[in-house]
């Protein structure tokens, strides 16, 4: 439970909290199960701070401080937080459906088993970021950079991340199913095992990408680069992969049944159709 004494400093408003935040610099802050929902928390100063299953629906945390902060199992859900700091916060579990973070800093945040649907996250910045088992679907992370994120067995079906960075990603078993990822960036991500079923790569960048044993059953890849992917035992039947890249592709055990290769550039050996 928290610590009543915060608690009814923070209920006095947001400048005598971060007053006091900046009198007691050593002081870590307990506020573990509070309600604050519909309210209005501009600009404070919640850095480090223990918010564990804490209730903020449909509040504004526009411009706050929450870099470090525990927010494991809080309920976020409509939360605009426009111009907050969230990176190195620890989200486990959290529930932000519908949540604007859009162009925000979530840099190495925790948010494995999140629940991110529906949520705006363009142009966030996502690097390093934990998203393992998070429900991302129909969510927006157009221009999202997520260079370097564990995104292992986590579901982001028809979800938008078109030109968004996943170079080096992880993406081991996600669920990419119906998703858009126009001009995205992939290199070197791995993407073994995981499902592209109907999801549009065109243009994308898969240069040296692992999709090893991944389903991209009638996907579209007019123009992506596939250069020196990992394609083995992969799934591309019905898929369009017009104008495509795939020189120095691995394709040993590569299903392309049906698949269009018109004008597509394939490894030696192979024969664009």
């Amino acid at each position: 439970m928290a610590n009543e004494e915060q608690l009814a400093l923070l209920k006095k408003g947001v400048a005598d909290w971060n007053q006091w935040r900046t009198d007691n610099p050593e002081i870590t802050p307990d506020l573990d199960g509070v309600v604050f929902t519909q309210v209005s928390l501009r600009g404070v100063n919640l850095s480090g701070a223990s918010l564990v299953n804490a209730n903020f629906i449909g509040s504004g945390l526009e411009d706050a401080n929450l870099e470090e902060a525990n927010l494991t199992q809080a309920n976020l859900s409509g939360v605009d937080f426009n111009g907050a700091r969230l990176s190195r916060a620890t989200l486990t579990a959290a529930n932000l459906l519908g949540a604007y973070l859009g162009n925000v800093a979530l840099v190495e945040v925790d948010l494995d088993r999140a629940s991110l649907n529906r949520v705006d996250l363009t142009r966030a910045n996502l690097t390093q970021a934990s998203l393992k088992q998070a429900s991302a679907i129909g969510t927006d992370l157009t221009r999202a950079d997520l260079s370097g994120a564990n995104l292992e067995e986590a579901d982001f079906s028809r979800t938008e991340m078109g030109r968004a960075n996943l170079s080096q990603a992880r993406l081991i078993k996600a669920n990419l199913n119906n998703a858009r990822l126009l001009s995205a960036k992939l290199v070197a991500a791995d993407l073994s095992g995981a499902n592209l079923s109907n999801t549009r790569l065109n243009r994308a960048d898969l240069s040296k990408s692992c999709l090893s044993g991944a389903n991209l059953e009638s996907s579209t890849l007019l123009g992506a680069n596939l250069s020196g992917a990992d394609l083995s035992n992969a799934n591309l039947s019905d898929a369009n992969l017009s104008g495509a890249n795939l020189s120095d592709a691995r394709m040993e055990g590569t299903i392309l049944d049906a698949a269009t290769l018109s004008n597509a550039t394939m490894p030696d050996g192979l024969l664009s159709r």
